[in-house]
């Protein structure tokens, strides 16, 4: 039987994430990240210590430009923050990203890789340092990376924020991700991808969740469609 593993330490009395990794279902991560909002288009992820790693801001006018920022973007003195991607959503074209080092933009299937050729169906790859990665989802709406030469084992998987009880009182606990030793080397990546696919999923559910008529019991979504 496989024991949970508590992650998170509340010396600073901060009410976060209470976190049990089931060793029988994910092995032990060799790190993990929160978001302070979980909000794929406005949030900042800092790490286990609380130090901000990224900053994620969206255009409050149109809502169709996200842009990631390595480290707290709205505190940073005496340099210009650095733009590890910007993503542009287009109504009658398709979406863009730019990602840093890149002196141009490209089309955001020509990054992430759908499993019907659409970049919106899972699983979803995409190419970094060579090679390949791929997110994958089940039907209890979680979803995890891979490194595709082996895909029996997650290097990042991510859990929404949730309620629940810590010592005794009520609790919102923080949306997560979990990282191996390979996740934490291709951060930056991982995030990216993360931020993208998971904010599609929302998009999904919230549109299908409009389309069921009240009172009626909907099966498990197909997050493939």
């Amino acid at each position: 039987m496989s024991h949970p593993t508590s992650l998170f330490d509340y010396e600073r009395g901060f009410e976060s994430q209470v976190t049990l990794v089931d060793s029988g279902v994910h092995d032990a991560p060799y790190t993990f990240v929160s978001f302070l909002r979980d909000d794929m288009k406005n949030t900042k992820i800092v790490s286990s210590t609380e130090a901000v790693l990224y900053t994620v801001t969206t255009d409050a006018l149109t809502n169709t430009r996200t842009t990631v920022y390595r480290g707290n973007a709205s505190t940073e003195a005496g340099s210009e923050a650095v733009k590890v991607a910007e993503i542009k959503r287009k109504d009658l074209r398709e979406d863009r990203i730019k990602l840093e080092g890149n002196t141009s933009s490209l089309k955001l299937s020509n990054w992430l890789h759908g499993a019907s050729g659409k970049w919106t169906d899972f699983p979803v790859s995409f190419e970094w340092q060579n090679k390949t990665y791929i997110w994958k989802t089940n039907s209890a709406r979680q979803i995890a990376l891979y490194d595709t030469i082996n895909e029996t084992s997650q290097i990042a998987w991510f859990q929404t924020s949730r309620k629940g009880i810590f010592e005794g009182r009520a609790a919102l606990f923080r949306a997560m991700l979990f990282l191996q030793k390979e996740g934490q080397e291709i951060l930056d990546a991982v995030i990216v991808s993360l931020l993208i696919v998971e904010q599609r999923l929302r998009w999904r559910e919230m549109k299908y969740q409009n389309a069921v008529p009240i009172g009626v019991i909907p099966s498990i979504i197909n997050l493939s469609s």
